[in-house]
């Protein structure tokens, strides 16, 4: 019955960390209180005008309105919650300046 409990605290922790990521200070406005999560493959695609687009949405971000990535991977933080046709409120790129 412990190991149960660890392996519910270990997920809560890993949870946790894992919207961490989404709180630096430069994100807040974009990402607190919002889910953000790792986008999907071919959920958020780069345009050859340098803009993105969210492809359930049809949203698109100039380059200027996206954030920098905290690691290699796109993320997206929606409006509404587990919603993939939620607009979307922020996109954060690996490679936004």
């Amino acid at each position: 019955m412990r190991w149960w409990f660890l392996l519910a605290l270990g997920a809560c922790a890993t949870s946790a960390a894992a919207h961490d990521i989404y709180m630096r200070a430069d994100l807040y406005a974009c990402c607190h209180d919002h889910d953000c999560r790792v986008a999907e493959p071919d959920e958020v695609l780069a345009q050859d005008d340098g803009s993105y687009l969210v492809v359930p949405t049809h949203e698109r971000f100039t380059r200027a309105e996206v954030k920098a990535s905290p690691d290699t991977r796109v993320h997206r933080c929606l409006y509404e919650k587990n919603n993939i046709r939620s607009r979307t409120r922020c996109i954060l790129v690996p490679t936004a300046s």
